[in-house]
């Protein structure tokens, strides 16, 4: 995964630092369960050897994020330390087929610089976004921090890219 700075038109949202910031909070002394949902994606491929078939497999659960609690099926993936979800002014095919972030409705969301400098009180809000590519293509968006809940645990994301 490559991470690459840059101004546009946002269509992510992009918070931060999740795994991290959960994992140090107090409320994990005690056990908590996720339910996640296994799913398993078939592909036939041509190969030069022939016809071949590609098995994927992924582990969705719910997590909510906001204040109030917006909730978000979202792929459990253990190589990734950030929450990408598609916010509410993205207007892309793929955006507008899943849930979308509404930023308006919670009262608890900060903008947040995706380098992950601190902001100064009193200074406007970052306008700079994140572009993260990955295998298949890649996403870009704001980074932002908000109150994030994985069945009972809940933390405010660490702010900056991880």
């Amino acid at each position: 995964m490559n991470f690459r700075y840059h101004s546009a038109c946002s269509s992510l949202v992009v918070l931060c630092g999740v795994i991290a910031a959960l994992l140090q909070t107090s409320v994990l002394a005690t056990t908590t369960s996720v339910p996640l949902e296994r799913r398993v994606v078939t592909e036939h491929r041509e190969s030069p050897e022939g016809k071949e078939v590609v098995h994927k497999t992924a582990y969705f659960g719910t997590v909510s994020i906001g204040t109030p609690s917006q909730p978000f099926t979202v792929v459990f993936d253990t190589g990734s330390g950030n929450l990408l979800v598609p916010a509410d002014d993205c207007q892309s095919e793929a955006c507008i087929s899943h849930t979308r972030f509404s930023q308006a409705n919670s009262s608890s969301i900060e903008e947040v610089s995706c380098d992950g400098a601190p902001r100064q009180a009193g200074s406007a809000a970052p306008t700079d976004e994140v572009t993260i590519t990955f295998g298949t293509g890649e996403v870009w968006g704001r980074c932002v921090q908000d109150r994030i809940c994985i069945g009972s645990v809940c933390s405010r994301g660490a702010p900056g890219v991880a």
